[in-house]
């Protein structure tokens, strides 16, 4: 049964610290582990692994009598206590990983399953300080992801109930094989941990969105085409500003900012020593993004944050101006 092809695996992961008592911390991600195993049954196996200074397999299960063995770990679930004083979350991604590896030198851990529940950062005890920060993280990778192929082995929910583990969350993003979720999905009504079949079918979907987004940009949407910022005459110092300043020869801004909802060209220009973002909507219109101490004016009133321009607005950047214009035809 426990060689089934439809059969999954699943790793629950629960931080036995000192602080998981408050707030009932632990009592929630008991419930928590407990919904999640409803959607498990014959043929899938669980491991549940505790941790704080030492990590240990609880309890390893195939599950073949879903009354029996679902009792059975209800019951190593309820036994669960928080009074360790440490909370090495390395060791516990290690020793959960090795039975994973296990796993998929069966062909099993193409639909495995990690759940990691956590209230705090990585906090070794003293013999294993040796090596910490993403360093630590950054073993396992070399450790177990040498060969890993995203979206045909194992999938980590990283349950952040409280303070936040950046090594953690830098360490899924290099393997992309994982996810950060709240203290709020423990009390979801529907378990937060379900996966599809094969999880890589919304990653491609996500991807072709993204594919068809970025032609959107390249091919339909506006531009910042036309427009310069010319040199103001008179009222300020000309003479402390370059020539026409023509904004459609800077690159566009990163891929991240050219996702931002209502912009559809974005770029990011330096002015008399400040930084403004200039960009355009799908309706035609220009906006200046201003931090603030940037020493902006649009027609001699301060501005920060996103502010509409029109041509033929004078704009200050510090002592140098210009006028926000329509280029000259040749």
């Amino acid at each position: 049964m426990s060689g089934c092809k439809d059969s999954r695996s699943l790793v629950l992961i629960v931080d036995t610290s000192g602080s998981m008592r408050r707030d009932s911390l632990l009592d929630e991600v008991k419930t928590s582990m407990k919904k999640i195993l409803k959607d498990y049954g014959p043929g899938d196996r669980v491991f549940l692994v505790s941790f704080d200074a030492e990590s240990q397999v609880v309890l390893d299960r195939t599950i073949a009598d879903p009354a029996k063995d679902l009792s059975e770990l209800h019951t190593a679930i309820d036994g669960l206590e928080a009074k360790g004083r440490w909370t090495d979350l390395v060791h516990a991604l290690d020793t959960s990983l090795t039975h994973v590896s296990r796993l998929r030198q069966e062909g099993r851990a193409d639909r495995t399953t990690m759940v990691l529940y956590t209230d705090g950062r990585h906090d070794p005890p003293p013999t294993r300080k040796s090596i910490a920060g993403q360093g630590a993280f950054d073993q396992l990778l070399v450790k177990y992801y040498s060969d890993y192929r995203q979206g045909d082995s194992w999938f980590i929910f990283y349950v952040e109930l409280d303070e936040p583990e950046p090594g953690l969350k830098e360490f899924l993003s290099k393997t992309g094989s994982g996810v950060v979720v709240g203290r709020e999905a423990l009390r979801s009504e529907e378990s937060f941990a379900r996966l599809p079949v094969n999880w890589t079918l919304p990653a491609v979907a996500a991807m072709l969105g993204l594919f068809l987004l970025g032609i959107w940009f390249l091919l339909i949407a506006p531009r910042l085409r036309g427009v310069s910022l010319v040199p103001a005459q008179g009222g300020l110092d000309p003479s402390r500003a370059p020539n026409q300043i023509r904004l459609d020869s800077f690159r566009k801004g990163s891929f991240r900012r050219l996702l931002g909802l209502g912009s559809a060209s974005d770029i990011e220009i330096t002015v008399g020593g400040s930084r403004v973002d200039v960009s355009v909507d799908p309706k035609g219109r220009y906006f200046l993004d201003v931090p603030k101490g940037a020493g902006v004016k649009v027609d001699g009133a301060p501005v920060t944050g996103k502010t509409e321009i029109r041509v033929g607005q004078k704009l200050e950047f510090g002592r140098s101006g210009y006028v926000f214009a329509r280029d000259r035809k040749k």
